[in-house]
């Protein structure tokens, strides 16, 4: 059951923001241009070990994919959030003995990250599904939210396994778009599956 959500609670780590950040200034788009657009005062970002409102970083977001011409930003900041950056959770991961007591730990405390998700794991004879739905209305943000999140799950379980993961499939409840072999390369070729609807921009 999904757990209503306060937009303003702040819970965002701050490291999220940092990498985007980051990420925005190599794609040319100055950290104090970004910041101004998406009208966060410097100071909130002050602390290391803060956390923002999930309003200042979906305007953070927004403002870094209206400026940096990468419609991929999602995948690309997903690729940079890895173990350390989601904290003390991560480190427990990292600590696990298994990739699946990583996933049950990940699954039993992943709400301390702030996450705009909620995370399930359902298990049949054959497959085993880690399911990501939505814990509120992102809208258009919806995509950006998605590719990070699994882009960093996928890298993180392929940095606990030391190899590239086989067998695996990541879907999106979405059209592809017209990067989507931008999927395949960060997931595995035909990794990717997308909604059956027309593609997107």
């Amino acid at each position: 059951m999904k757990q209503s959500m306060n937009f303003a609670a702040e819970l965002v780590p701050i490291t999220y923001a940092s990498a985007l950040i980051e990420l925005a200034a190599e794609l040319g788009v100055p950290r104090d241009e970004l910041l101004q657009t998406a009208r966060i005062k410097p100071q909130v970002l002050e602390a290391p070990n803060g956390r923002l409102s999930f309003i200042d970083f979906n305007q953070l977001a927004g403002a870094a994919l209206s400026r940096c011409n990468e419609p991929a930003l999602g995948l690309v900041l997903g690729q940079r959030l890895n173990v350390s950056s989601h904290g003390i959770l991560g480190y427990a991961v990292l600590s696990s003995a298994t990739l699946d007591q990583a996933i049950q730990f990940a699954l039993k405390y992943y709400r301390v990250l702030g996450l705009a998700f909620e995370l399930e794991q359902l298990e049949s004879d054959e497959r085993v599904e880690l399911r990501a739905s939505e814990a509120m209305p992102l809208g258009p943000m919806s995509r950006f939210a998605a590719e990070g999140l699994l882009c960093s799950l996928h890298s993180i379980a392929q940095f606990l396994l030391g190899e590239r993961m086989q067998g695996i499939e990541v879907g999106f409840a979405y059209p592809a778009p017209l990067y989507a072999e931008r999927y395949h390369e960060v997931f595995g070729p035909n990794a990717a599956t997308f909604a059956d609807l027309a593609s997107a921009d």
